[in-house]
């Protein structure tokens, strides 16, 4: 029985010392950790070695500094990421590049695993106020990855699940520039550690700049879809809120993939619920086998599914 490895991860230049935050420092440190992550750019279109289990494997990153690896292994070898290795060739020069800790240990391993949450990140369960630009920004300024806030009791409802043995993944709208601070943010508040799957490192003129985007190019979309085909076998909850489109992007996946989806929980950050998004929840809960709700706190759905 053959199973496979999948690899994947943004190589961009970021001085080591940076990723050492603490609760305590000054809030100048983390607006020069936010400025270099998206400042010195990442790099692309160089080409890697990657030494895992004993064997060499070459990559090339993308124009995002993006590299993507799959392996297919046999049933019982065991991978030890701890003795993973990355290696940027240049120059003819092998260049060891340090994967800083806790970084390399979000990934999953599949065995007979039957349930997994699928999490969105800002505003499901990081508070990042992204209905106001201005507050988001300064937030992500001034606030390191110790001092973010947690939404309130979200951290108990995903404990909940993972004591009833779901597995975690993260898919966020956030660019990769932010992994190191949402890897330490989910570990300092104790929610379950999986893989997180972010868009496409960015530098600092684009953050801002308007691009055309169709509901066929979501991100969210296509990461869901991915995990989807490729474990198929498990049964999904989604949860997001409606500060931006997961309620469409999970009604359509549930569509896609009728049975596979088992809930739909669905953070209110608006005041308000659109008659339009009232529909769409009436809609998959009257066609399909999926359970689509809307809450304002985490409690409520505790004690609708009696977890």
């Amino acid at each position: 029985m053959k199973g496979s490895l999948w690899l994947e991860g943004t190589i961009y230049k970021t001085p080591k010392k940076l990723f050492n935050s603490k609760h305590n420092e000054y809030f100048w440190r983390n607006v020069i950790r936010v400025m270099h992550s998206y400042l010195w750019g990442a790099s692309k279109r160089r080409k890697l070695e990657i030494k895992l289990n004993g064997e060499n494997h070459n990559v090339r990153t993308n124009t995002k500094g993006h590299f993507k690896l799959k392996l297919s292994c046999d049933n019982g070898i065991s991978v030890d990421l701890n003795h993973l290795q990355v290696f940027m060739l240049k120059d003819n020069r092998k260049i060891d590049l340090q994967i800083p800790e806790p970084f390399k240990y979000c990934y999953f391993s599949y065995g007979n695993d039957k349930e997994a949450v699928i999490s969105d990140i800002d505003d499901t369960i990081l508070v990042t106020h992204t209905l106001n630009t201005f507050r988001k920004a300064r937030t992500l300024l001034v606030k390191n990855a110790h001092k973010r806030k947690a939404v309130k009791e979200m951290k108990e409802l995903y404990q909940q699940f993972n004591q009833r043995g779901y597995s975690f993944f993260y898919v966020s709208n956030s660019e990769s520039n932010l992994f190191p601070l949402i890897r330490i943010f989910l570990e300092h508040n104790h929610f379950p550690i999986g893989p997180i799957f972010l868009k496409p490192f960015v530098k600092w003129n684009q953050v801002f700049k308007k691009t055309k985007r169709t509901p066929n190019s979501s991100h969210k979309k296509e990461r869901i879809t991915f995990l989807l085909n490729t474990l198929k076998d498990m049964e999904f909850t989604l949860i997001g809120d409606d500060s931006q489109k997961d309620p469409e992007i999970y009604a359509e996946i549930s569509r896609t993939f009728p049975g596979r989806i088992k809930q739909i929980y669905i953070r209110s950050v608006k005041k308000t619920i659109s008659p339009g998004r009232y529909k769409l929840q009436k809609e998959v809960n009257g066609s399909l086998s999926t359970d689509f709700v809307f809450f304002k706190e985490p409690k409520e759905i505790m004690e609708s599914i009696n977890i």
